[in-house]
């Protein structure tokens, strides 16, 4: 019979069942909370804190890829490092499209990434997903997709469903 041997951490954070002491693990808890505050900024952008945080440290940059700079305080600088968590794993639910940014916002599902991966001509670079669409309707400008991307980024664009009931572009 093989015995696995545990660090200390693991023992002290391995549930009692397993032999261990039961304890949270205080790092991935701490992890979670500040993934839980850099949420509920991104959902609430229009909130107070969300204002503040924007008006002090990236006043020109979308939230998503703000950078630290010398000048910051400890709280933005733990919440802006869990974005990390999130940025793989979320994505934007397209309504109008007038703040998602083609690419560099994680709105487009290819090959289970939430990025697109292929090489773009320049000028989509500077794009928002709402150039994308035909103006004042709610459906996908098919010529255009299929101009500026790869056969395969297009059908993905293309397979995007627009959602009527959703009223502002939301992550999820």
């Amino acid at each position: 019979m093989v015995t696995k041997l545990f660090s200390a951490q693991e023992r002290i954070t391995c549930s009692k069942s397993r032999g261990g002491m039961g304890f949270r693990d205080l790092k991935a808890f701490n992890s979670a909370m500040l993934a839980k505050q850099w949420w509920n900024i991104m959902n609430n952008l229009d909130s107070l804190v969300a204002r503040l945080l924007k008006a002090m440290y990236f006043p020109h940059l979308a939230f998503l890829v703000s950078n630290l700079d010398h000048n910051h305080s400890y709280s933005w600088h733990s919440i802006w490092s869990s974005c990390h968590i999130h940025v793989h794993g979320c994505r934007w639910r397209i309504r109008d499209g007038s703040k998602i940014r083609v690419m560099k916002d994680p709105w487009l599902q290819v090959e289970g990434l939430a990025w697109m991966q292929a090489p773009q001509p320049h000028g989509v670079y500077d794009m928002v997903v709402s150039d994308l669409m035909v103006s004042w309707e709610r459906r996908w400008d098919v010529v255009k997709i299929q101009n500026l991307f790869s056969p395969h980024v297009a059908q993905n664009i293309l397979s995007v469903s627009l959602n009527p009931n959703v009223e502002v572009d939301t992550l999820m």
